[in-house]
């Protein structure tokens, strides 16, 4: 099983599964400054860092091998950021964001080929079983009766 702690592992990852599942820009007409793999990178650092959209903003500054990873030559306004999630955020994206995202982490082999419930932390970087609090809180994701739960 891999986890991280690293902000720059898990910008590195979000940009690579955002290339992957969305195309570089929403429209043909937009200034084309920042990509949706960047703003989709920086989402998922926002909440790593547990930050609001200001807050992100500061540390991105801070952080110049995030930047270069993400290829930010230009650090985005918070209002960017906030407009962007409206808009991947979109439940038909963020869907196709999900399973690229479980696809990615079977191809590394954090979660097995074939598994009949796969949950991935919010960062999709640890793998494990969802615990038993969960399943009851969501019926339509509970499994079978007859599934075993068991580490992966």
């Amino acid at each position: 099983m891999t986890t991280s702690k690293s902000p720059l592992s898990v910008a590195v990852w979000a940009y690579a599964i955002g290339k992957q599942a969305l195309p570089a820009y929403s429209c043909e007409k937009s200034n084309h400054i920042y990509t949706q793999h960047q703003l989709f990178a920086l989402l998922i650092l926002k909440q790593f860092f547990q930050e609001d959209y200001r807050g992100l903003i500061e540390v991105i500054a801070d952080f110049s091998d995030i930047r270069k990873a993400l290829d930010l030559k230009i650090i985005p306004h918070y209002t960017t950021l906030h407009k962007a999630s409206k808009r991947l955020l979109s439940s038909k994206k963020v869907q196709k964001l999900l399973r690229k995202t479980i696809e990615v982490a079977q191809h590394a082999e954090i979660l097995k080929k074939k598994s009949m419930i796969s949950a991935l932390d919010s960062t999709g970087m640890e793998a494990g079983h969802t615990s038993r609090y969960f399943v009851k809180r969501r019926p339509d994701l509970s499994p079978p009766r007859d599934f075993q739960f068991s580490p992966l």
